[in-house]
């Protein structure tokens, strides 16, 4: 089995070739990473050109990450300490230009969102995603452009 630091850096690793993918940026990934590990700025910034085959990758290594989660409810805590993981989920959910990176973060977050937590002691994702700053965003549908296309469905995912 998987130790908590190897786990941590296997989803952290899942986490940045998804979030790369999903703005046309995965032929860059570990320049990427390192940037995005020092400015925890926003994707919205540098998007690039998402092809079908980066759209694949982003949604299939999306899944994978969720799933690593839900098999390994005792390791949530992980996902809530790694770097920038509230700027990936918002960026996931609005700011990849393939509308069906999109559709599978709202899918995949909503299933997320459904896992318990394993110990007392941490928050479930539910509770996780209703401090995400998506929700004060898309609190008031309609007033945030950025938000325009996630009829509430977006919401709910992350509520």
């Amino acid at each position: 089995t998987m130790s908590g630091n190897e786990f941590h850096e296997a989803v952290s690793s899942i986490m940045y070739v998804a979030w790369a993918a999903a703005i046309g940026r995965l032929e860059d990934v570990s320049s990427f990473w390192k940037e995005e590990r020092t400015s925890r700025s926003g994707l919205h910034q540098n998007v690039g050109v998402v092809l079908a085959k980066d759209a694949f990758i982003a949604k299939t290594a999306l899944e994978l990450f969720i799933k690593c989660f839900q098999r390994r409810g005792n390791c949530l805590s992980t996902l809530y300490e790694l770097p920038d993981v509230n700027v990936f989920i918002v960026d996931m959910l609005l700011t990849s230009p393939a509308k069906e990176v999109r559709e599978v973060a709202v899918e995949q977050f909503h299933k997320l969102a459904q896992t318990p937590a394993d110990q007392p002691d941490v928050e479930s994702p539910r509770k996780f995603f209703s401090s995400c700053p998506l929700v004060g965003c898309c609190s008031t549908l309609g007033s945030c452009s950025q938000c325009s296309w996630a009829s509430g469905k977006a919401v709910g995912a992350v509520c």
